[in-house]
């Protein structure tokens, strides 16, 4: 009965820290998109403002 128990008690574990690492991807991966959405509104902006730049880059 013990050893029955141990075995569920690893499985528990192992999907705990697979939930914990799918976590931890997704959060990393919307962190990711917010940081590259911050950047394509920061360049647009600058090219907004300077026109002659977005020119001249192109």
């Amino acid at each position: 009965l013990s050893h029955a128990y141990l075995n569920t008690q690893e499985c528990s574990q192992h999907e705990t820290l697979l939930k914990l690492n799918q976590d931890a991807c997704i959060l990393y991966s919307l962190k990711y998109r917010s940081l590259m959405q911050y950047f394509f509104v920061l360049s647009n902006s600058f090219f907004l403002h300077f026109p002659y730049f977005s020119i001249n880059m192109m």
